[in-house]
């Protein structure tokens, strides 16, 4: 078993542990067929870490379903991000700061990468999710360019898909692998406090000192 997936299970059983009913509305994972069936139309492939991550659980449901896109609704100014605001998240309070940590299905994070290529972003990047503390928001992105590699974490408030070029990720956050990406989250899970419901949701709350120990 690959680091990653180990990382994965992990974060599951933790999931599972402190928010049952977060855990029954992650879905089920992909086939590898299935990952290929959706991507086949595209000019770049995936990362291995890529297959893995779908493999474990293709996103979070939401109560509306979010599949469907067609390259002609993305037209529209900032469906695709406005559409993100179903509940297909993980609620974060670290700080009194609430944060909303977004996990799309591989469909959505398409339409996401069609979203950026229709705003002529010129790097092939696939967002996996997002984050918002509701001012702010930021998007977790892999770049799917051959012998780059590479996620990155970046702030995506008022940021058009032009600029989102070479130059501007050398100045993101960087993690040079999902796993180590997925190694911090589980990381910020396992420390966590005991979950609460908040308005139908459940939200973990950090403990502070967290990212001292990361």
């Amino acid at each position: 078993m690959s680091t990653l997936m180990e990382a994965l299970y992990i974060l599951d059983e933790l999931i599972h542990k402190k928010s049952p009913e977060l855990a029954r509305r992650l879905q089920a994972g992909l086939t590898r067929t299935k990952i290929d069936e959706q991507i086949k139309d595209f000019s770049w492939t995936l990362p291995e870490e890529l297959y893995e991550f779908y493999q474990w659980h293709n996103g979070l449901c939401s109560q509306v379903n979010a599949t469907g896109h067609s390259i002609e609704s993305l037209k529209i100014k900032d469906k695709w991000q406005s559409d993100l605001s179903q509940p297909n998240q993980i609620n974060v309070k670290y700080d009194n700061n609430l944060i909303a940590i977004k996990f799309p299905s591989l469909e959505y994070a398409l339409a996401g990468h069609h979203h950026l290529k229709l705003g002529q972003c010129p790097l092939d990047l696939l967002p996996i999710f997002t984050c918002s503390n509701g001012k702010n928001q930021s998007y977790c992105i892999v770049n799917l360019e051959r012998e780059k590699f590479a996620t990155y974490f970046l702030n995506g408030t008022k940021l058009h898909p032009t600029k989102i070029n070479e130059q501007f990720l050398s100045t993101q956050i960087k993690f040079n692998s999902l796993t180590d990406l997925i190694l911090f989250i589980t990381s910020c899970c396992e420390h966590a406090v005991e979950s609460s419901q908040e308005v139908d949701s459940t939200v973990f709350e950090l403990d502070k000192n967290i990212f001292e120990r990361a």
